[in-house]
């Protein structure tokens, strides 16, 4: 009898212990935010286009979902910044992405499977201000079609000479296009 307690309790220990390495969407939360987003006020025009991506870490027995993004800043006719141009690269591994690659990384933030808003948080790179990543939280309304998009900068922004601003405007929306 003892050893079968012994057993039982080692196989929910072990059970216990692979559950804890997938964190993966069942539910498919993070494809809803899949595809091309803009925003226009006249003058300036934000394109964004984000992909949900499974990603698969080999050296820590994991997987985990992600939202890969990449973002175009226009003034009238001139391009500011850009990445959009990679937005259908093939990407095997996140470990392989460079800064000049992908410009947005989001994680799905409490994915309810029944949850009609829907919210990730993460960061986008400003290539014109040094490289800095500012935190972003992207918030999807129930319908899929419009995204409340809201970044700042963090606590040490602006130190040791480094530029303290930021290219895109610190909240917009985002339509579905």
């Amino acid at each position: 009898m003892k050893k079968k307690l012994i057993a039982l309790i080692c196989l929910v220990f072990i059970k216990a212990g692979l559950n804890a390495q997938t964190t993966f969407d069942t539910c498919q939360y993070a494809n809803r935010f899949n595809g091309e987003w803009m925003y226009a006020n006249g003058n300036d025009t934000i394109r964004v286009f984000l992909r949900a991506q499974r990603n698969y870490y080999t050296e820590f027995k994991t997987v985990q979902d992600m939202i890969l993004g990449w973002h175009e800043y226009k003034q009238g006719n001139t391009i500011i910044e850009s990445t959009y141009p990679n937005r259908f690269m093939t990407i095997y591994n996140v470990d392989t992405l460079t800064y000049n690659s992908v410009s947005i990384g989001l994680k799905s933030l409490g994915a309810h499977c029944n949850s009609g808003i829907m919210t990730a948080s993460g960061t986008i790179t400003d290539y014109l201000q040094d490289k800095q990543g500012k935190i972003v939280t992207v918030t999807l309304n129930a319908a899929g079609n419009v995204i409340t998009w809201k970044q700042w900068h963090k606590a040490n922004n602006g130190m040791f000479g480094r530029p303290s601003g930021m290219t895109l405007p610190s909240e917009f929306i985002l339509l579905k296009q």
